[in-house]
């Protein structure tokens, strides 16, 4: 995630794994006119559309936020 400049259209959010960018969507607006550091909060959700067929389990772990890439090399 990089947030945008206050007022501007320019924030980009990524997701990646093991050094794969699987989707990006750019041109966002996180902030608005709020000039201050933005992120307050992160929300992790999972969502099956009719749920699933048998009950599951998801295990996050190793989760960092940074303002630099961590734990791979940059690409």
């Amino acid at each position: 995630m990089r947030l945008n400049t206050a007022g501007s259209a320019d924030g980009v959010l990524e997701y990646w794994i093991d050094g794969s960018l699987q989707a990006q969507h750019a041109g966002l607006n996180f902030l608005g006119s709020f000039s201050q550091y933005g992120i307050n909060a992160l929300y992790l959700e999972n969502y099956w559309n009719s749920g699933p067929p048998v009950n599951e389990n998801r295990y996050l772990d190793n989760l960092v936020v940074s303002t630099a890439r961590v734990g791979c090399t940059a690409g």
